[in-house]
């Protein structure tokens, strides 16, 4: 089993770092994907707390094809619909903005046996009354939104 590496978080740290120096703008997207009363979550290698799959937007992809393409990449699981927009959610940190769009999956099916990788450690689907400790705030938040059925488009914070 991959677990959260101190050395792998420098690294991270240390890119988005160099990227804030720049001034960038940061894009991504992710995907809630819900079954049965429970929601999927991943941990990656260079974070220590649970967050829905996703990650950053490729150039001329669209946000929601982007949280398809992650959920893939990074779970295993193959959305093929999305019911609705959650929410777009920005933070600034330093000289980078960064972007979020959260979606939610309709129908979706796992793909395969999903393992372990170099850059996803877990992966789990949680009872939504029984979620992680170290889940991320800002999943935490959204799955909270989703439950009471709230937001759309531009939402916020992260």
């Amino acid at each position: 089993m991959i677990t959260y590496s101190p050395a792998l978080n420098y690294l991270y740290r240390t890119l988005v770092g160099a990227e804030s120096l720049l001034g960038i703008q940061l894009n991504g997207a992710q995907a809630l994907v819900e079954r049965h009363g429970e929601i999927l979550l991943i941990k990656t290698t260079y974070r220590p707390h649970w967050e829905f799959p996703g990650g950053k937007i490729e150039s001329l992809e669209a946000p929601e094809s982007a949280a398809i393409r992650e959920t893939k990449e990074e779970a295993r699981v193959f959305i093929r619909n999305i019911v609705r927009k959650l929410g777009t959610y920005s933070e600034k940190r330093f000289f980078t903005t960064i972007t979020m769009h959260v979606y939610v999956a309709g129908e979706w099916e796992e793909l395969d046996l999903w393992r372990p990788n170099l850059e996803i450690a877990e992966r789990r689907f949680f009872p939504i009354d029984q979620l992680p400790e170290d889940i991320a705030p800002a999943t935490k938040r959204r799955i909270e939104e989703f439950l009471s059925g709230g937001h759309d488009e531009f939402s916020g914070s992260w």
